[in-house]
């Protein structure tokens, strides 16, 4: 969304998967070629590419934004998984999870995508 759907300049960086690699590499390409002439529309997502991205996978220590987006990452799935099982979070993280939701916009396609059942959704109060 956020670079309506020309991705040539855009680099993948990933921390390295063992086992998922190829698959992430595979997915990648097939969802680059997807025919999406006859889709359902989605307001949050754009699947319509004009050109390709790169993808290279790193060790997370190489790469300071892969660390950071792990910190990240790891901070919301424990605000989430205590927020579901009603544990008060500490209030440092809870005010971090509140900047990320504030910095975010799924429209533009900024920010963090919580995926999530619709169950977890809705106890979230989303």
């Amino acid at each position: 969304m956020y670079l309506n759907g020309d991705i040539s300049e855009a680099s993948i960086v990933h921390d390295e998967q063992a086992h998922f690699d190829e698959i992430i590499a595979i997915n990648k390409k097939l969802v680059e070629e997807l025919d999406t002439t006859n889709t359902i529309a989605v307001r949050t997502a754009k699947y319509t590419f004009s050109d390709s991205a790169s993808l290279e996978f790193s060790e997370s220590h190489k790469h300071s934004s892969i660390q950071v987006a792990d910190i990240l990452a790891g901070m919301a799935m424990r605000y989430v998984q205590e927020k579901i099982e009603g544990v008060r979070s500490k209030p440092e993280i809870a005010n971090a999870y509140d900047s990320i939701l504030r910095m975010s916009n799924p429209y533009r396609g900024v920010g963090v995508n919580l995926v999530t059942t619709a169950k977890v959704h809705y106890e979230l109060h989303f």
